[in-house]
């Protein structure tokens, strides 16, 4: 994959690149680079990640190979969704709003934490207006929710979500 101008061969090389750049802040370097407790499901979700192989097919016409598809009834340009990431500023100064370009220009759905450090409707707005589902080429945007012991507070989260047009509700319930 190249990314602005830089190739790279895997998603490791692009991992020790992004550890780079976050080396001068620590913090958001052990942030982004940490999984949650002991650590023990990033470890194996990697090693079932290092299961998966691609099976190669040698003299088969690709000519009209797509990777193409919908997801939760959201176009998308390959099977593939934006994950929900807390604290993006953190990271660079854009934040989950450079997220959310980058999710329209790949063309695959994003789902927006709801410890973004952006708000819903500034994030809604990259989309070309106040509606996240308003991109012409359809692709749509997600909001994680956590379940908040203030249920009120829980029902003005989803409901400034579905005001804004963002496509459906993700819930973390760890």
């Amino acid at each position: 994959m190249i990314i602005r101008g830089k190739q790279y061969n895997s998603l490791v090389d692009l991992e020790e690149d992004a550890c780079a750049r976050l080396s001068s802040n620590p913090s958001a370097l052990g942030y982004f680079r940490s999984g949650a407790e002991s650590g023990a499901t990033l470890r194996r979700n990697l090693e079932q990640f290092d299961d998966y192989r691609l099976l190669p097919r040698c003299l088969v016409d690709v000519s009209k190979a797509t990777t193409r598809c919908t997801i939760l009834g959201q176009k998308s340009s390959m099977p593939v969704m934006v994950a929900p990431m807390a604290l993006q500023c953190m990271a660079h100064s854009s934040g989950e709003l450079g997220m959310k370009r980058g999710s329209v220009a790949a063309k695959v759905p994003m789902l927006l934490s709801t410890m973004s450090t952006i708000s819903m409707d500034r994030v809604a707005r990259v989309c070309g207006g106040h509606d996240v589902s308003d991109v012409s080429d359809g692709v749509g945007t997600f909001f994680q929710l956590y379940c908040l012991k203030d249920k009120e507070l829980t029902r003005r989260i989803i409901e400034q979500a579905e005001r804004l047009g963002f496509r459906g509700i993700v819930i973390t319930v760890d």
